[in-house]
C-alpha cells in the first residue's frame, strides 16, 4: 500500500515532528534516579546513556537469539565514543531523540511513567509503536536507533560465534 503525500501533508507532519523534537528538548531532568554511567562517557548525560542502554537491551537481550546481549558488547559506550567524533549538530538531534523516547509515553501513550520506568513487556510494546507509527519522525528515529544498535553489536567480537562468523581472517 502506498499512500500518495503532498506537499501540505509533508509540510503538516514536518511541523509535528520539530514541535515534538523542540518539546523533547524543554524537558526537564526530573527527579528520575539513573544508575551511574561509565565516567568517561563523551556525549552522553547519565539519563541519555541509560535510555540508550535500555533500548539496546531491549533490541538485543542476553539469551535471546544471541548468548550475548548488547549490554555484554558495551553497545551503549561505543556510541557514545562513535557520536564523540560526529559533528554538533548530530550530536544535539541524537540527545533530543533520546529525551524525546524517554519522555515519549505521557505523549504517546498517556502514561504517567518513563519508557526506562516501564515494565520489560511494556517497554516492548512502546517501542514496537515506534516501530509502527504514523508519524514518519518516530519511524525515523526508531530505525536510526535500531540500526546504530545493531551495527555496533555486529561490530563486537561477542556476536561473532552467534552468525557463525569466525573474525577477521588478518589480525
Amino acid at each position: 500500500m502506498t499512500t500518495e503525500i503532498n506537499r501540505r501533508k509533508f509540510l503538516e507532519l514536518s511541523l509535528a515532528g520539530s514541535s515534538a523534537l523542540a518539546l523533547a528538548s524543554l524537558l526537564p531532568a526530573g527527579c528520575a534516579r539513573y544508575p551511574a554511567p561509565p565516567t568517561d562517557l563523551k556525549v552522553l548525560s547519565a539519563k541519555e546513556y541509560q535510555v540508550l542502554r535500555t533500548i539496546a537491551d531491549r533490541m538485543i537481550p542476553r539469551g535471546g537469539a544471541f548468548p550475548a546481549g548488547a549490554e555484554d558488547a558495551n553497545v551503549a559506550k561505543l556510541l557514545d565514543s562513535f557520536f564523540a567524533g560526529d559533528v554538533e549538530s548530530n550530536k544535539k538531534q541524537l540527545k533530543m531523540a533520546l529525551a524525546l523516547f524517554e519522555h515519549g509515553p505521557l505523549f504517546f501513550n498517556f502514561k504517567f511513567s518513563r519508557f526506562t520506568g516501564l515494565p520489560p513487556q511494556e517497554q516492548d510494546e512502546y517501542m514496537e509503536g515506534w516501530a509502527k507509527s504514523r508519524l514518519g519522525f518516530r519511524r525515523t528515529i526508531y530505525m536510526v536507533l535500531k540500526k546504530g544498535i545493531f551495527m555496533t553489536f555486529y561490530s563486537q567480537p561477542v556476536s561473532w560465534s552467534a552468525i557463525g562468523y569466525d573474525g577477521p581472517w588478518v589480525k
